[in-house]
Formats: structure tokens, sequence, C-alpha cells
């Protein structure tokens, strides 16, 4: 009683609210024009319906003040003017409620000029100007046909909005509380894509779609009929069938379901169509009078009654069959075309008459280009009238793939939408669903009441998501708003959640809206943490991740982007081992995998929980703790890695050195090992020494002594690099090297000693000359050679051996300009400069060979500079070199 005593309060309550927002927005009295200048309203006669139905959907109002339109729909309004068109979504998902959001606008780059009404009703409004036309429709669906060349520039106004998608001429933004779209319908039209902006630059005659959504409320009864049993039951067999009519049908009524599909397998040849006349494809039931037993005894217990049908435009080949569909076969005059859309939409219409049928279910909507399929659905939907079903499995995009933005065009026309396999683009997993608050789940599940599909999705959705079964169907029923498929309705697991949403439905406290997103504080799905990805060798990988409360790890895997196969969630492996699951409670949670295929490239999903949190009781005290599943990135998917089969890079430079008649050295310039992409990189461990191609030894540096070898001998020489697996690379090119005749033994005799040193002459400005002769190179051979250079310095004490090297405090100093030594016993003269007046300095020297063989220290020279000038008055300079002070004992004149 209290169900029948909601509905009809809410029936009435409903119809009251709809009457009122229709009068309302008929006379245009009250109606909210949201524009910069708040237009008045002057709302065009309406006129009867066109020949296609709006399915609650409808040109409300247009208004022109000025050169300003303003076209009012029932889920957007958009205002034109000669240089941009704003474009409003007028539905709010969340509240289902007219709440209007400006989403997007176009701005002309060229001026469009004068803009006329052409014509209006309530299924579309035509604008004129000089440079376009456009067709705004009902269903918040416009058209813009050129009649010159032009550009234009579409701007999204949703911020960071989560789901931008599509490329090129075809592109959506929404953040699943409405959004927009522009889509190519004819022509050659260009674009350039931008973040947040698409520029379209038209040729004459192009034509391109643009549009805001949701296009209308979403009225629960209004869409499962007038006894809102949202559930559909499949009929997949002649068996299932006859149950279902005989016995199961009281139970399916009392738990909420209203629809009946029949599916293909049902069909005389499967999901194929065949000839069913002399010149009309289509199809036929193996048990005509099944059928009809089925549709009589459906619609005398309140249930509507769908069919199948595949691909009226050809599509892919057919799940269970084969071939390409619609095509007349072999033998037939029209053997090889493609049936006529015109031609299915007519037997289409006949068969629905022949067995009382209510509506379809589309295995996809293509009918061909987006104008086909935007006037395929409209007809069908005009066919089958608005209180007819249409189920759509597949928002099939208009763009190419299975990527879901064609939906929102199609399924403005449908009243359930299955959008289970929505996103995939074979042969690569584009779109799958990543967890409950994924942007592109969120879309589907709440941007319209129609594609409330959540469960749906989720399970055909290749178990992207790290749910098990039960936290599945948890999921589901948490989030219902729309159908599911009837399998799950029994399941015990699922009976708790069931049961609250189906009490809520029934006292008519059930959001419209699912709760979205779910609160990684409080809400049931808990992301994992520090979630990292290792490869231990060619065949093994080892996952981390932590949970913020001890539970269970458990990993699964595979490497073709399938989760079902022969084994429990196993793709390609006969068990269960693509599966890990490790019972220890913990937060730190550590899987190593091992027996992995070198060089295939892996995904990985990682799921934990609480001991009370794996089965969906709605009384547990723990939330979930999920994972996610690692994939689509570099940074996502792990390639284990081939072995290392790359060599390091060939030494470059070897030198030889002949150290002896017995020794050469060698020395060349490092290798690397390169890193490779899919590939283990072992690292450099040293090199191999070849000996006239016979390899004598392996080092870790790159220096090697060759010792042993024969007097007056000629080798060759050439070196290797490996790697830690033993590659090892080409070998360097081939150098040369002799030992020596005879023994060559090296210098190690410093030159002589020098002990003149001596003071000459002292000059003006603190400066001392001194002199001496020129030592031998070597001490020992007192008849030639040449040494190589001269250190001299200078300290205020006598400088030693000991103390030569003494700098601290300033103690001994080197000079800077030392003059480079001449012929032994050649008379070296230096004036030593700087010097301060009043102190006294030892000066000392030292020479050094080429061999860098050092002297001994000469004798001190001391130096005494007076504290004034000799004789008083100036001691200016009198011409180079200056006047003498004083003249020093014996030793050669300076220079």
């Amino acid at each position: 009683m209290k169900y029948l005593a909601s509905t009809l309060f809410r029936t009435i309550f409903f119809s009251l609210i709809v009457f009122v927002f229709s009068s309302f927005i008929g006379s245009g009295i009250g109606l909210k024009i949201i524009n910069r200048s708040q237009l008045a309203v002057i709302t065009n006669p309406v006129v009867p319906l066109s020949n296609f139905s709006t399915f609650e959907m409808q040109v409300v109002s247009t208004a022109q003040l000025g050169n300003t339109i303003t076209i009012t729909t029932t889920g957007a309004q958009y205002i034109l003017t000669s240089t941009d068109l704003e474009m409003w979504r007028r539905i709010d998902p969340h509240t289902n409620t007219v709440n209007p959001r400006k989403v997007a606008t176009l701005t002309f780059n060229s001026n469009l000029g004068p803009l006329s009404i052409e014509t209006s009703d309530n299924s579309k409004a035509v604008v004129q100007s000089s440079l376009a036309k456009f067709e705004f429709m009902s269903d918040s669906l416009f058209f813009i046909t050129a009649k010159s060349p032009f550009t234009y520039t579409h701007t999204n106004l949703i911020t960071n909005a989560p789901w931008n998608k599509g490329t090129g001429r075809d592109r959506m933004w929404t953040d699943g509380y409405g959004g927009s779209l522009h889509a190519q319908v004819a022509g050659g039209t260009s674009a350039t894509n931008n973040p947040d902006s698409t520029t379209i630059s038209m040729a004459t005659n192009d034509m391109m779609a643009h549009m805001v959504y949701p296009p209308k409320l979403f009225d629960y009864e209004g869409f499962y009929g007038a006894s809102a049993k949202p559930f559909v039951v499949q009929m997949f067999n002649e068996s299932q069938t006859s149950s279902f009519v005989i016995s199961q049908i009281l139970a399916y009524a009392s738990n909420n379901f209203g629809v009946v599909e029949v599916f293909g397998t049902l069909y005389t040849n499967n999901e194929q169509p065949t000839l069913v006349s002399p010149n009309v494809m289509g199809y036929s039931f193996r048990n005509e009078t099944l059928i009809r037993q089925l549709v009589e005894v459906a619609h005398a217990h309140g249930f509507k009654v769908i069919t199948y049908l595949s691909y009226p435009s050809g599509g892919p080949l057919s799940y269970l069959q084969g071939g390409p569909e619609w095509v007349y076969p072999a033998g037939h005059p029209q053997a090889g075309q493609h049936q006529d859309i015109a031609t299915t939409l007519a037997w289409m219409k006949d068969f629905q008459t022949q067995f009382n049928l209510d509506g379809w279910y589309f295995d996809n909507a293509d009918a061909g280009g987006f104008l086909d399929d935007y006037n395929f659905i409209r007809q069908v939907r005009t066919d089958i009238g608005d209180d007819g079903i249409i189920y759509h499995h597949d928002s099939v995009d208009i763009w190419g793939g299975w990527t879901g933005l064609r939906a929102v065009m199609i399924d403005a026309y449908v009243n359930y939408a299955l959008a289970g396999e929505t996103g995939r683009e074979p042969p690569n997993i584009t779109a799958q669903i990543q967890g409950p608050n994924d942007p592109y789940l969120r879309f589907y599940s709440s941007g319209y009441g129609l594609s409330q599909a959540y469960g749906s999705h989720l399970r055909l959705s290749n178990r992207k998501l790290a749910l098990s079964e039960g936290e599945l169907d948890r999921a589901i029923m948490e989030n219902f708003v729309g159908m599911i498929d009837y399998n799950v309705i029994w399941r015990s697991d699922i009976n708790p959640p069931y049961q609250i949403k189906k009490a809520k439905y029934l006292n008519g406290t059930l959001p419209t809206d699912v709760d979205w997103p779910i609160n990684p504080d409080t809400g049931w799905f808990r992301p994992v943490q520090n979630f990292q990805i290792s490869y231990n060798s060619s065949t093994s990988t080892t996952l981390t991740w932590q949970t913020n409360e001890p539970a269970t790890s458990e990993v699964a895997w595979t490497d073709n982007g399938v989760w079902w196969g022969s084994g429990p969630m196993c793709p390609t492996k006969a068990t269960n081992n693509c599966r890990i699951i490790d019972t220890t409670l913990t937060t730190n949670h550590q899987i190593t995998i091992t027996g992995l295929t070198a060089g295939a490239n892996y995904e990985f999903r990682i799921r934990s929980c609480a001991p009370t949190a794996c089965l969906p009781d709605l009384n547990s005290q723990h939330d979930f703790i999920l994972g996610k599943t690692v994939r689509g990135t570099v940074s996502e998917v792990i390639s284990i890695p081939f072995p290392d089969t790359t060599p390091p890079s060939v030494p470059a430079n070897l030198t030889p050195t002949v150290v002896s008649t017995s020794q050469i050295n060698l020395h060349w310039s490092p290798a690397t090992d390169p890193i490779v992409s899919d590939q283990i990189t072992s690292g450099l461990v040293g090199y191999q020494i070849y000996r006239d191609n016979i390899q004598i030894a392996k080092v870790t540096d790159i220096t090697y002594q060759d010792t042993g070898l024969t007097i007056n001998t000629a080798y060759q020489y050439a070196v290797a690099a490996y790697d830690a697996v033993g590659n090892p690379s080409v070998l360097s090119p081939i150098v040369s090297a002799t030992t020596f005749l005879e023994a060559v033994f090296p210098d190690l005799t410093p030159p002589s000693t020098i002990t003149d040193f001596k003071l000459t002459s002292l000059y003006t400005q603190g400066r001392a000359g001194l002199n001496w002769h020129a030592p031998y190179e070597d001490s020992d051979d007192l008849t030639s050679g040449v040494a190589s250079s001269y250190d001299i310095r200078y300290s205020f004490n006598p400088i030693t051996e000991i103390s030569w090297n003494s700098s601290t405090g300033g103690q001994v100093i080197q000079v800077a300009d030392e003059p480079l030594p001449r012929d032994p016993n050649t008379v070296e003269i230096y004036i030593l400069p700087g010097l301060l007046p009043g102190y006294t300095y030892y000066v000392a020297i030292k020479s050094q060979d080429e061999a860098g063989n050092i002297s001994v220290l000469s004798n001190n020279v001391i130096v005494t500079i007076p504290p004034t000038p000799v004789g008083g008055g100036d001691p200016r300079v009198k011409g180079e070199g200056g006047s003498p002070l004083m003249q020093a004992a014996p030793g050669p004149e300076p220079l």
C-alpha cells in the first residue's frame, strides 16, 4: 500500500510539476533566460510536432532582440550573436533540476552579419545568416552548415574537465555534471586542438555538430514505465524462456523487473541477419509460438518486451557467426551489397508490429556517419513511440573505435544503456575503468539517468577495477540508479545492499544521482599507498605497497589485457599461478612473482582488504582497502626485460708505451655498458687483453703492464670490454709496439749542485743582484747536459733542506720569474726584487732536469737591505738598472 500510495503521489506530483513547467515555458512566462543582458523572451507560436519523436525533449522557446537570438530547449540554452554563441547546460544531473551552467562558447573569426529566425517548432529552430545556417534540435544538439568559408573556435569552460576526450574535429568535455561536444558531420572541415579549445575551419557546405548535455530531466518513472520496474530480464534460449513464461515471471515481477529482452540466440541464424523475404534482410525466431506466448504473458504482468538487433550499418563481425552483417548473400541479385537503412527501418517496424514488441535491444546503433546514426535512432524512437523501450548495449563512438563519445547523442533517445563495453578500442584498451572515482565511470554513471549502467559497465570492463565478485556486487547496489543484469539479483551476497536500495526506491527517497565521488577517507574504497614495481631478473618482479590498516595481499597479472581465462582470472596459463594471495595481515605488502616471460608487457592488479571487509557486509566496521590496476603508461606498465644480450662499447684510444727490453705498458679510455629498452643492463665488469690475437689477461682497470717479453720484438695488442653476463665488445683497433734493443735505464741522477751562489750588487727599491754558474744536467757527468729549470727561494732565516718546503708563516718564499738554465758553467744573473729596507734575507737555489730529478740545495746568500739609502739623499734610479748602492765583494759584474 505504501508503495502504491507513494507511486501515485509521485506520479501526480511529477505530472503537476511537468504541467506547470510546460505551461510556463509554453507561454514564455517566468522562464529564466541567462545571458549577458537579461534578454526579453519572444516565444514563437508552437507548431505541430514534426515527423520525428522529440522523446520529452523540445525547443521550448525562441527569442530575438536586435541581432541577438536565444534558443531554449529542454536541456540547453543557446545565445547567438554575430560574433559568438554561448552554450548553456540547463539540466543539472546532480540535482535533476533546471540549474543553468555555461559550459562552452563558440567565437567566430568573421562577423556573421544579420541573423534571422527562419522557422521554429518544438522539434527544431533554424537560424540563418549570410555566412552560416544554424539548426537547433530539440535534443540539445545543433548543426552549423557553412555557406561560405569561415573559422570559429569551440572553447570548453569546465575548469580542469576530468573527461577531456577526442582529437581533431571530434571532442568532448565533462566533469560528470554535464558538458559539451563537437563533431564533424560532412565536408572537409579542418581543426586545430588546444587543451580546452578547438579552432575549426569550414569550407562551403561543410557541416559541424555541437551539443550540451544532458538533454532532459531524469524522469525515473517516465523512463521505466508506469509501474517503475527498472530491471531487465534477458532471455538467451528456449528453455529459459519457457521457464520464465510458465513459472518464474511472478518472482521477477515482484522483484522490480519490468522489461524482458529477447537475445539474438533465439533467432534462426543466431545474431546474424538473413533473407526474410526475396529482397529484405532481417531476423526470424526459431520458435515463433514461444515468443508470442512470452509477449502475451509478459504484457499481462506489466512487462515490456524488446528484441535484439545488431549493427545496422554492417559493423564489425558478428560475435557468433562471423562475416559482414546486413549484406545480401551469395546467389542474390544484390549479393555483396549492404541493405540500405530505409529498408532495415521498414522491416524493423513491421517485425515489431508482427510480434507486438515494445522496442529494441541494440548491439550498438551504428547506422553509418553522424547524420545517419542520428536520423536512425530518432526514426526508431518515432516508430516505437515515446512509450516504447530502446535498450542500448555499446554506445559506440561516432569517431571510430569504442571510445564512448557518441553515447551522449545516441543515448538521448535510449531508455536503458548497457555501456559495458564502451571504452574498448581493439586491439588496444584505451578507456578502461580504474576505480570508483574514475572520471570515465563518473560520466557514464551520473552524466545522465539513461546511462546508469554502473554494474554492467564494471562487469564488462575486463576486471580493470580491483574488486572481488562480492565487492563488485556491493558497488553495484550502493550506487544503483539504473538497470542491472538479472543474474546478480538472486545472489545472496547482493541482497543486503539491494534491499536497502529497493526500500529507498519504494518509499520515494532513491536519489537520481549516484554517490560520487567516493570519499577515500570515509568511503568503502581506500586506495593503496606507495605502490612500486621493481624487477629482479628477466623473469621475476617484486611489487610492494602499503595500506592504512592491517590487510591481506593479492596480485593478479596479465600479459594480454584480458583478466578472464582458463584459470581463475588467468589469461594464458592452465592453472591459477597468475594470481598470488597472501593472507598475512600487514600494512607493508610485498609479493614477488616468478616465471614471467622475458620481454613481455604485464599489467598488475593489486588489492588488499581487512578481514571482515572482504565480504560485502554493510554492517562491517572495516572499510575496503582496494588496489588499482597498473597499466597505460611507462610508469604504470612494467615490461619484464629480456636478458642482457647487448655488449659494452668498444674501448677507445688504446696506447702502448715501451718501457724496456721486456715490458710494454697499455692504456685505454673506459668503455660503457649501454641501457637498452626492455633489456636488463648487467653492468660493465672489466676488460680482456689480447696480444697477437690471444687473450692473455682480464683486468678491471684501464691499464695493463705486459712483462716478460722478448728483446727487440714487435707485439700487436687489442682490448675488449665485457659485462656481468659475459657479453664481450668488439675488439679495439689493433696497435703495435716493439721492445727495446738494449736496456734503457731511467735517469735518476739530479743536476750538479750550485756552490757559487753569490750576491753581486744591491740596488734601490729593495733589489739584490745574484749570480752563479749554470749546473750540469747530471751531477755524475760534468761534460754535457743542460738542466731544465731553476727554483730560487728566500727567507728571513737560513734555508736548509728541511726548511726548503716550509711555507708556514711565509718562512720560505719562492720567486716567480726565475731564468731558464743555460749551458753548463755559463754565468747566470738574476735580480731579486721586492726586499724590504732594514731586513736581512737568506737566498738559495736548486735546479731540476727533465726527468724531475732535483739538485742538492746551494749555499745560502745573505742579503741585508739598509734602512735608508746609502749616502742619504734621493735614491732614485739614474738610468736603466738603477745606481748601485753598494759593491759586493768578489764575483762577476752584472750584465
